[in-house]
């Protein structure tokens, strides 16, 4: 992989010195493809996921909780669920064991869902 400090230097080369991509290659020492991405490109390549992450404990049961959640929306705000109501409710319908670890997911994964303020509620609560 080339570095920053050798795309500069190529980059450079190519487009200041006006050498060819062959001469680069070869005092250079990289082969024809980095060279060619080098020139193309001149900020460094940012990671892309390209699949979704894998939820293996809560994923079977996201649209369940989205579903609470947007029927959350039309309700009035003491009557909205909290983690540890969308936890009961999981546990309740005897889906699946149940384990600590699920809760906390389920409370950082409602931290994101929830305005600021309500998150702050629920930390408190916990505390």
């Amino acid at each position: 992989m080339i570095g920053l400090e050798e795309k500069e230097r190529i980059r450079g080369a190519y487009f200041v010195e006006h050498r060819s991509i062959r001469w680069i290659t070869r005092n250079y020492h990289f082969s024809g493809t980095p060279v060619r991405k080098a020139l193309g490109h001149a900020s460094p390549p940012v990671y892309r996921r390209e699949k979704e992450r894998v939820s293996k404990v809560l994923g079977p049961f996201k649209p369940i909780i989205n579903g609470w959640l947007e029927e959350d929306k039309t309700k009035p705000k003491k009557q909205r669920h909290t983690e540890k109501r969308i936890f009961d409710r999981l546990k309740g319908l005897a889906i699946i064991w149940l384990n600590t670890s699920l809760y906390f997911r389920l409370f950082f994964w409602g931290e994101c869902l929830m305005s600021g303020s309500a998150a702050k509620a629920v930390r408190n609560k916990l505390k």
